[in-house]
């Protein structure tokens, strides 16, 4: 298909930094493409019909993009406004003409197109591990039993049952923030608790649902980005820094290094079923490498991060991008 019959958007509230080397990728190619944020309110006219089964979006500037079956789109972390955005008479009515717009842009995140990835597969993954545990284990990866609670009472059952192993606890949800005062963020991180130290807060638990697994000792970890039919695998050497040990988003890249790798072909082809199953066509995976070979599935993030691992690694991962939304 040539550049004049592809028509490629990418609809994303994503800083500039991570949007730009894929826009100026495929610029470079030839392509014109639309950036649209729907975080704005007032800045897009979309509508959808059922007539043709095609949706449109025109701009403050009059220009229209088509989403149909001839167009690929990026859907990278769109967000929805807040509600002050809207100046309504009432805050019940700004709920209301919220509503409305979510209403709008998840219709049109429907249409049958090219999307990297499909909001009707991405959406329910990106908050429930569970889900994707089960679809993982389908696709023939190792997992690690979970149980996602906050019921005293079955977390110390489930915690009791482990043996005496070490316990991981994590939330089901990323959350991150800096502190007034403080020099140390605040946030979601994995936490590893003797399995004494687990039961005697099995109270807390009920303040807020956790996921609870034994915890998996590692060789190493591995950040593996797909995209398509392409896999890009990075080495994550966490157990060599005290600080990144549990959890390697306590980043310390001066002392973990990061390495492009090549992965076992089975596990390739499982992940690939993973893929398929999930209806992704894109998502950073994290696994453990056991000390005897096992690779054991965590989680996987249909809009994670790349451009660190870019920068560490060389692996070309903004260019595989690119190559899949201009059909390449």
């Amino acid at each position: 298909m040539s550049t004049q019959d592809l028509r490629l958007a990418i609809i994303s509230s994503e800083t500039n930094d991570v949007l730009s080397p894929v826009y100026f990728g495929l610029e470079k190619k030839g392509f014109s493409v639309s950036v649209i944020d729907p975080s704005e309110p007032g800045r897009h006219k979309v509508s959808i019909s059922s007539v043709d089964g095609v949706a449109s979006i025109v701009d403050e500037g009059g220009r229209r993009v088509d989403i149909n079956s001839h167009t690929r789109v990026w859907l990278r972390r769109p967000r929805m406004p807040s509600l002050s955005s809207f100046r309504a008479v009432s805050e019940s009515v700004a709920d209301f003409e919220l509503k409305t717009y979510r209403a709008a842009w998840e219709s049109l995140y429907s249409i049958k197109a090219a999307w990297m990835n499909p909001y009707s597969s991405s959406r329910p993954l990106e908050r429930d591990k569970l889900l994707q545990a089960r679809i993982a284990g389908d696709a023939g990866l190792l997992t690690v039993p979970t149980i996602f609670t906050n019921n005293p009472e079955e977390y110390s059952l489930f915690v009791a049952s482990l043996q005496g192993d070490d316990v991981a606890v994590k939330a089901p949800i990323s959350w991150h923030s800096d502190v007034v005062g403080s020099e140390t963020p605040y946030g979601t991180y994995t936490r590893r608790l003797a399995q004494a130290d687990a039961l005697r807060l099995s109270s807390r638990v009920a303040r807020s649902p956790v996921l609870v697994q034994p915890y998996v000792e590692k060789s190493y970890e591995l950040r593996i980005t797909v995209v398509g039919e392409r896999i890009f695998a990075c080495r994550i050497d966490s157990q060599k820094s005290p600080r990144a040990k549990v959890d390697w988003r306590h980043y310390d890249t001066a002392s973990v290094p990061h390495d492009a790798v090549q992965i076992d072909t089975g596990v390739e082809r499982a992940l690939f079923e993973f893929m398929h199953r999930a209806g992704l066509v894109f998502a950073a995976i994290d696994m453990i490498v056991e000390p005897n070979g096992d690779h054991r599935f965590l989680e996987a993030n249909p809009s994670g991060q790349f451009s660190w691992i870019e920068a560490l690694t060389g692996l070309t991962i903004t260019a595989g991008i690119v190559d899949w939304l201009s059909g390449a």
